[in-house]
């Protein structure tokens, strides 16, 4: 979606997954449902419309980002050149597409103002992901842990990636509670 048609219709894709839901609830079919049935539906339907939200979110931060003159880095050097750039996210809801203005100059690597903002880890997983790692690790094994949190989220991460997330997020936790 480009960010002139984003501005005319902000949330759409959530409001599509909204009514999607909404409708299925509706149907003769989920009429036969039994309720464990219509909670399960709920609950990955309902994890996609938070996901089309977070991303929703994203996507109007960057309709509202706007370009400035120059970026100084802590090297001091100014970067002037801006482009669009995106990353991964890997969320508690699933995965989104953060789209940010990067700031660059020959020779030096880039700055993304966004990035600070919203406070990216540098790694490709979200805090909240990060904390039910660390949390889920302290009752057992890394291998549980990575089991629990997909059962809560739906969100697959590999066992070696689980393991990092949850070493990462007990350094942090003295910083955290400063």
């Amino acid at each position: 979606m480009t960010d002139g048609s984003y501005r005319a219709a902000p949330f759409a894709p959530s409001r599509e997954q909204f009514d999607a839901i909404v409708n299925h609830l509706r149907s003769a079919e989920a009429g036969e449902l039994k309720h464990g049935e219509v909670e399960e539906y709920l609950g990955s339907a309902g994890r996609e419309m938070l996901r089309r939200l977070f991303q929703d979110h994203l996507d109007l931060r960057r309709a509202r980002e706007t370009r400035q003159e120059s970026v100084d880095g802590q090297d001091g050097i100014s970067r002037t050149h801006a482009r669009e750039r995106k990353r991964d996210l890997v969320t508690v809801f699933g995965a989104v597409e953060v789209r940010r203005l990067a700031y660059s100059a020959p020779e030096v690597g880039s700055l993304c103002p966004r990035d600070v903002e919203l406070n990216l880890p540098p790694e490709r997983h979200s805090d909240g992901l990060r904390r039910k790692f660390a949390e889920e690790s302290a009752r057992g094994s890394f291998e549980e842990a990575q089991k629990a949190v997909e059962r809560a989220t739906g969100v697959a991460v590999p066992k070696r990636q689980a393991e990092q997330l949850a070493r990462r997020a007990s350094l942090d936790f003295d910083t955290f509670y400063a």
